[in-house]
């Protein structure tokens, strides 16, 4: 969309009374709400209403095709996160508006989802096989992600904040502490995490499953690994009552396994060096 980029102030309006909208944040710098702080507290924090607001953006539809076209074939993406609505309401996204300053640059109307997420996903793929590079690659083509390098610095550098290194927000550090959502390594543990340390993720936390997808570098070391790991812990398996062995038992699961995972990398042998050079961010 060549009239908006990630920092232009928006307006979600109201247009059903189980959904509502938003005219400001007073989290950000100016006050006003955008994607790219939408994006910024989706990872320092894993927030749910920002996610729930990107969800608005997108479109359900959108999102689940992009997905399949991207080769993530069995993903589907239903619903918002931590507000009780219906199926029809969860298909419904509220309309958007953007400004620049008192004029409108870019109006988006609400949407409906119409795809049908319990149908197969292979006819979304396209064709049986493609070319690149002269090569016939004998796979469906899958569209690459349409992102610049200063999306990539941006979305780099929002990974891997810690909360302390957020001004706007600024959080409290007693309670959004460095591991706050850096379940490997350093989950079961609250003092500051090494500035030779940065991990890359993104967290969940629900109905008793955790999850991270780490890529963890050590500047001092010079080592790098990508780290995946979901575990479910509900002992007395009732959902939604909040009783899930989170601290007791799935994040010193994790905090464990990303130290034995890294502990490893330290000892082994390397034919070729990583140049980590690209992950030295300004925070």
């Amino acid at each position: 969309i060549e009239a908006i980029d990630r920092d232009t102030p928006l307006i979600i309006f109201t247009e059903d009374n189980a959904l509502n909208g938003v005219s400001s944040d007073t989290t950000s710098v100016n006050g006003k709400p955008s994607v790219g702080h939408y994006i910024h507290k989706l990872f320092v924090v894993s927030d749910n209403d920002s996610f729930n607001r990107l969800y608005e953006f997108l479109g359900r539809d959108h999102i689940n095709q992009r997905l399949w076209d991207l080769g993530y074939s069995s993903a589907r993406i239903r619903h918002r996160l931590s507000i009780d609505l219906s199926k029809e309401q969860n298909r419904y996204t509220n309309p958007f508006k953007f400004y620049n300053g008192k004029k409108i640059v870019y109006n988006q109307p609400s949407q409906l989802a119409k795809l049908d997420l319990d149908v197969p996903y292979k006819k979304y793929f396209l064709g049986k096989s493609h070319i690149k590079e002269n090569n016939v690659i004998k796979k469906p083509l899958n569209q690459d992600l349409n992102l610049t390098k200063s999306d990539y610095d941006f979305l780099l550098k929002k990974m891997s904040i810690l909360p302390r290194e957020s001004h706007h927000p600024e959080y409290d550090t007693d309670h959004y502490y460095d591991s706050y959502c850096k379940f490997f390594l350093y989950g079961d543990k609250k003092e500051k995490i090494s500035d030779d340390i940065r991990i890359f993720n993104k967290v969940g936390l629900a109905y008793g499953f955790l999850l991270d997808n780490a890529y963890v570098v050590d500047f001092k070391n010079n080592i790098e690994f990508f780290l995946s790991a979901v575990i479910y812990g509900n002992e007395n398996e009732i959902l939604n009552d909040n009783i899930y062995e989170y601290d007791t038992l799935t994040i010193p699961f994790l905090a464990d396994l990303g130290r034995v995972v890294y502990n490893y990398e330290l000892q082994r042998k390397r034919e070729y060096e990583p140049d980590l050079n690209r992950f030295r961010l300004n925070y």
